[in-house]
């Protein structure tokens, strides 16, 4: 027989370590050295090679399954479950494939010391995520390795088990980063947060590959002590797909530049969403000015002339080209734009907005619209007409700031003004912010400043609000270096002032509700737990009988409705914490399919009771969610348990979680339950309010639990929907963002 590893026959005999030849084939033991007999505990070899292994076996399948898994002929540490003489016990093994006498597959197992050195801490783990698919390991505190699974030994073999000098962390998790010196800092920062993600180079069997490292706190409760849990996986193969999409994007980039002057995009608002870097050098216009806003309105806003077919287009959701848009430079001057687009659509198909290309029309072009359009972008000749055209007040003036023109609606609000400073028509409070409105206008670093204007107080009583709006008009106009407009914002403003008062009001009142109802449930709980702790003596008659059974059944009776009046009082404290706005949820990492298990164990013996079924489906390889652990669970319960409580025997209740299109964590119950109406619906999400029809159908309830799942779930950056039919069951979502969600 030629073993893959450098002892011969001989040498295995002589190690104090358990050795023995399994042969894969035969499901039995071929050969043991004497360490192995003593460990099988046997009388001698022959006994050795006489034991039957069930071809079934668990630990027999593993090894069936490791002898085609092998990676050049690399040994692979892995745990077994073997059934001594004595015990069944859980253990660390080296297999190393071999080939026996007759040719037949074999593998080379032995028991290291180490493996009786590392005791039996966080024995479980390597039970549970030995076979998984990614790649895991425990390490201690110190960093030195523990234990890890399969996946971890197919990347890594024995890097991380590498010696060195005493307890020095850069032998175990060390050992896989790219600097050991990188080691202790992840240590101290899991320990002290309890968990860390973040990308890394690693070393492994086939060179360095970047992967996403997440290491988290673990306490093993059978033995009191700490670890850190590392996931590995591999994201060089995606990093490798995103330089190349970003390669495409930047040749694609660079062809719409080579074919036109700038590109755009619009969303199904018809809002501006994107404009390229080109976009200013062609008009002269800053992208900021546009961005957000919508077609019609930059139109009107900048004076643009569109065509008409371009208006049609532009209306449609078909692709079309080369169609004119006329961009004045000034009053007496214009070039035209040549536009194409695509129309965009969602995942559904349907039409989400326009992707396109904007080009210089040539000269000819150019020369020819304008002389068709010129009215669309020309200003009225007589400045006079010109301001009696416009329903707001407008005034003209000079470089100084003097006004030279007014229009009536102007001289309403600020009075007669010719020849005077335009600020001193205003509040004394607000004549210096006029003043730096008009010195702003000619700094191009200050351009910005003021992009929606300023609001300013007349000085004549009643005083009167105002949004001035100040543009220069680029070139001498009649004598006028600027143009200023004025709107009257007085009822806004009077509105606005009485709403922030009603506000203010409310919230306080509504503050005064919730510290009324937290004092007085605190107030409650300590007289109450007492009733729980006595009425729970005397139903289980901790000092002796009671002599009479009524008394045994209203003692229990005692005791349910102080639980009950406990978790309503609970509720209300939640409830008013969240209203008042003291509720501070403690945000951390979350695993979904754990919470949603424990949940779902939790409620599956009362719905049991009831023959109801509760079935879980959650998607694969979900990522973890940042979220308030407590108040989440709060969340699921109240949801499950309401989805139990109205659904008659016979019934299901599912809980499915998954990842929408757009990176959000979607997490839905839904029962087959007596459903509600769109008006149970508005009286379900009040405190204490009562869908009729579950009163009808004697599903009484304290009317807490979804409006405290809807506050609990806003206040973990979530939203709640629900979809319901009287008859057909209920429908309840909770939305994650995708911000929340701890993505690769």
């Amino acid at each position: 027989m030629n073993a893959a590893s450098n002892l011969s026959i001989e040498d295995l005999a002589g190690l104090p370590e358990p050795a023995w030849l399994w042969d894969v084939d035969r499901h039995r033991i071929a050969w043991g050295n004497p360490a192995a007999v003593a460990f099988w505990g046997e009388e001698g070899l022959l006994d050795l090679i006489e034991l039957e292994f069930d071809p079934d076996d668990p630990a027999t399948l593993k090894l069936h399954r490791l002898a085609t898994s092998f990676d050049e002929g690399a040994p692979l540490t892995v745990k077994l479950e073997l059934n001594l003489t004595e015990s069944t016990q859980w253990t660390s093994c080296t297999c190393t494939p071999s080939i026996l006498d007759d040719g037949r597959p074999g593998l080379l197992i032995i028991v290291p010391t180490a493996a009786s050195e590392l005791g039996q801490d966080f024995s479980r783990f390597g039970e549970m995520v030995q076979e998984a698919p990614v790649a895991m390991a425990l390490f201690g505190t110190d960093g030195l390795l523990l234990h890890q699974n399969t996946e971890a030994e197919r990347q890594f073999g024995s890097l991380a088990r590498q010696s060195g000098e005493g307890d020095d962390p850069a032998n175990g998790l060390g050992a896989l980063l790219s600097s050991k010196d990188d080691a202790l800092p992840l240590i101290a920062r899991t320990i002290r947060t309890g968990t860390v993600s973040k990308s890394l180079t690693l070393a492994t069997r086939y060179g360095p590959r970047p992967h996403r490292v997440t290491l988290k706190r673990v306490h093993d409760p059978d033995t009191d002590t700490h670890a850190l849990l590392a996931l590995f996986r591999d994201i060089g193969d995606r990093r490798a797909r995103e330089k190349d999409a970003d390669f495409e994007k930047g040749k694609m980039q660079a062809m719409l530049d080579l074919v036109s002057d700038f590109q755009w995009r619009l969303d199904k608002e018809m809002r501006f969403t994107r404009l390229s870097a080109g976009f200013q050098t062609v008009t002269g216009v800053k992208p900021t000015v546009v961005l957000g806003k919508k077609w019609d309105e930059v139109i009107q806003q900048l004076g643009l002339g569109p065509s008409e077919e371009l208006t049609a287009a532009i209306s449609s959701a078909v692709p079309w080209r080369d169609l004119e848009l006329l961009w004045p430079v000034s009053h007496d001057d214009v070039f035209a734009l040549s536009l194409s687009a695509l129309p965009l659509q969602n995942a559904d198909g349907n039409f989400s907005g326009w992707n396109g290309v904007a080009s210089i029309a040539p000269a000819r072009a150019l020369k020819e619209t304008a002389i068709t359009t010129a009215p669309i972008a020309s200003p009225v000749s007589d400045p006079d007409t010109l301001l009696a055209s416009v329903t707001d007040g407008v005034l003209m003036l000079d470089a100084s700031g003097r006004v030279i023109r007014a229009n009536v609606e102007a001289e309403h609000s600020l009075g007669d003004l010719m020849g005077q400073p335009m600020a001193l028509a205003f509040h004394a409070g607000d004549q210096m912010k006029v003043s730096t409105y008009l010195a702003s206008l000619d700094n191009a670093g200050l351009a910005n400043a003021y992009e929606n204007g300023l609001e300013v107080r007349t000085r004549d009583e009643p005083v009167r609000h105002l949004l001035l709006m100040i543009q220069p008009l680029g070139s001498d106009y009649a004598g006028a270096a600027y143009t200023a407009a004025l709107r009257d914002i007085t009822p806004a403003k009077q509105v606005e002032a009485e709403l922030r008062t009603a506000l203010s009001q409310a919230t306080s009142a509504n503050t005064q509700k919730s510290d009324f109802l937290a004092s007085v449930a605190h107030e409650l709980r300590t007289p109450l737990n007492a009733i729980i702790g006595f009425s729970e003596i005397m139903r289980d008659e901790h000092y002796g009988a009671l002599g009479n059974e009524k008394y045994l059944s209203y003692a229990g009776d005692i005791h349910d409705s102080g639980e009950l009046l406990l978790s309503l009082i609970n509720d209300l404290l939640d409830l008013s914490k969240v209203e008042a706005g003291k509720f501070e949820p403690e945000f951390e990492q979350v695993d979904i399919a754990n919470i949603v298990e424990q949940c779902v164990n939790m409620v599956k013996p009362g719905a049991a009771d009831e023959r109801i079924s509760i079935r879980a489906q959650i998607e694969e390889h979900l990522p973890g969610l940042v979220a308030d652990k407590r108040s989440l669970m709060q969340i699921l319960l109240n949801l499950l348990s309401n989805a139990v409580k109205f659904t008659r025997a016979g019934g299901q209740v599912s809980v499915v979680s998954s990842l929408s299109k757009d990176g959000d964590l979607v997490l839905s119950v839904q029962d087959t339950g007596i459903g509600m109406s769109d008006e149970d619906l508005a009286r379900a999400f009040a405190p204490f309010g009562q869908a009729r029809n579950a009163v009808i159908h004697g599903k009484k309830g304290t009317g807490l639990g979804l409006p405290l799942a809807k506050a609990l779930t806003e206040a973990n950056r979530g939203a709640l929907s629900i979809v319901s039919s009287p008859g057909e069951g209920t429908f309840v979502e909770l939305t994650f963002p995708s911000t929340q969600v701890l993505q690769d």
